[in-house]
């Protein structure tokens, strides 16, 4: 079984989609949704009990609060490490040249489901896939 970990690139706290997506596809249409988590403190989200080598589309806000389509591929433990990363630390200070600083972000109200937060227990942590 493959997985994908998706490092330091979501709003906090924020649920992020997993759809698959077959070469080709750039955007996650909402059908063949795989799986749903929240993104952790540091803004990473990972989902496992994938096929390896199959692409997939990871669908959330940014730390801006855009919105956020990535593909990736899904890894085998073998590959996580060739591929390993820090998370990527965004700047969250407010626009340049003003004193303004970026508001907290609003709590996430109750989901349907109780969604699990960033990457799930035996994934490397250090590992990213991009397609």
């Amino acid at each position: 079984m493959g997985f994908v970990v998706l490092a330091g690139l979501f709003e906090p706290g924020t649920s992020v989609s997993l759809y698959t997506a077959p070469d080709g596809v750039l955007r996650a249409n909402g059908e063949g949704l795989t799986g749903r988590r929240l993104a952790d403190k540091d803004g990473t989200v990972g989902f496992d009990g994938l096929q390896v080598g199959e692409r997939y589309i990871a669908s959330g806000f940014d730390v801006y609060g855009n919105p956020l389509e990535l593909a990736c591929r899904a890894l085998s433990a073998q590959d996580g490490n060739e591929v390993a990363q820090p998370p990527i630390r965004p700047d969250l200070r407010g626009p340049v040249g003003t004193a303004e600083r970026r508001p907290e972000p609003e709590p996430v109200g109750a989901p349907d489901a109780i969604l699990h937060t960033g990457v799930p227990a035996g994934v490397p942590l250090g590992a990213a896939a991009a397609a």
